[in-house]
């Protein structure tokens, strides 16, 4: 896997492989299982593209929302995507 912008080679990655559930769009938000480093962090569509934090989303601690955001008029319960990220220290 190529390193992305922001991320250095001795990062240790956090992935988590989501499916979208009912109440998570709904409330178009999610929790993730650690803090990340704001910074460091890619949402990625499978079949699509990365999303912009700030644009498409925004993270505060551990929630990630699209709430507001260009994310809102895409996602769906059942859609697949991919968060990369490094955990906040």
């Amino acid at each position: 896997m190529a390193i992305a912008s922001g991320f250095r080679s001795g990062d240790t990655l956090e992935i988590e492989e989501r499916v979208l559930t009912a109440l998570e769009a709904t409330n178009k938000e999610l929790t993730l299982a650690n803090v990340p480093n704001p910074d460091k962090l890619i949402l990625d569509i499978p079949n699509g593209t990365s999303q912009v934090k700030g644009f498409d989303f925004e993270i505060v601690g551990q929630v990630l929302t699209w709430d507001g955001y260009a994310l809102e008029t895409l996602l769906e319960a059942g859609d697949r995507f991919r968060i990369l990220y490094v955990k906040q220290i």
